[in-house]
């Protein structure tokens, strides 16, 4: 009776073992989060960008040297498209092949997948990602004094181009310090034939050397297009006349070209140091001749 019972007790202990190591191993293991996200930009190749992280608290973490492979609608070596590491980032580009044209060409939509091998305790993971192909188109007109931009989204469907309704699309123009929205909105949403409308009141703002500047717009991970870009120049800016810095009185002039009471401010400088080195040296010839006299 006092053996089963110490084989019993045995038997449970073991099992508590084998649990608390089964749940350490298990706690071990970190998880990947890959992301994929699509890119069509303006007259470019379109291309996927895979980021992997890892969630650490509230933090992301980015996972450097991440390797894995990019497979377009079949996980098959026939369909991968490249085999990824990630940068320091986290992050890695894949562009899409031009042996893939044909494969691309035929089909409306494509599903991406990414497969990442384990590394050290980083579990191997499995992303999707399917995408509808699309296009962004961009018009202007101009009535009755008013410029409006004019933003058509189209969608594939059954080989042929069709009207993208219920699409947010972000409209600005380009500038070097950043692209300018052209309205009070952040988005703006195409309505049932693909097309948002709207009026630009901007008269004075700077173009190039002939007035031009360029209108993006452009979608932000969509659900099913992704980020697809379009842009259009137009004649609608400010030609700015070249001016010469240096023509007028100005701080950052020379000689007399430099603003009056800065001139002033030297030449006050200059003359109470001249004046106060030449006092000292008549006092000193004074002392001197007191000195001679007094002898």
């Amino acid at each position: 009776m006092q053996l089963l019972k110490n084989k019993a007790g045995l038997l449970a202990i073991y099992s508590l073992a084998f649990a608390l190591s089964a749940k350490a191993q298990d706690a071990a293991v970190r998880t990947v989060l890959v992301d994929i996200s699509y890119h069509m930009p303006v007259n470019r190749i379109p291309y996927l960008k895979v980021t992997a992280k890892e969630k650490t608290g509230r933090n992301f973490i980015p996972l450097k040297d991440i390797k894995g492979k990019v497979y377009i609608d079949e996980e098959a070596e026939s369909s991968l498209l490249e085999e990824i590491q990630t940068d320091s980032k986290g992050e890695s580009r894949v562009f899409i092949p031009a042996a893939f044209k044909a494969v691309w060409d035929a089909s409306d939509s494509h599903r991406f997948i990414v497969v990442t091998g384990a590394r050290d305790e980083l579990e191997a993971t499995q992303s999707e990602l399917e995408v509808t192909k699309a296009k962004i188109e961009i018009d202007t007109a101009y009535k009755d004094g008013v410029r409006n931009i004019i933003v058509k989204v189209f969608r594939r469907q059954s080989g042929e181009w069709e009207p993208a309704g219920d699409a947010e699309v972000k409209i600005a123009i380009q500038s070097l310090l950043g692209n300018l929205p052209v309205g009070d909105e952040d988005t703006y949403t195409t309505d049932e034939e693909g097309i948002v409308s709207v009026e630009y009141t901007e008269k004075d703002l700077p173009g190039d050397d002939h007035g031009n500047y360029v209108i993006v717009a452009r979608t932000d991970d969509h659900e099913q297009f992704g980020n697809i870009f379009a842009e259009k120049k137009v004649n609608w800016g400010v030609v700015l006349e070249p001016q010469d810095l240096l023509s007028g009185r100005s701080l950052w002039a020379t000689g007399s070209r430099a603003p009056v009471w800065l001139l002033g401010l030297a030449f006050s400088i200059i003359g109470a140091v001249w004046g106060t080195l030449i006092y000292l040296f008549i006092q000193i010839i004074r002392m001197r001749k007191a000195g001679r006299t007094a002898v």
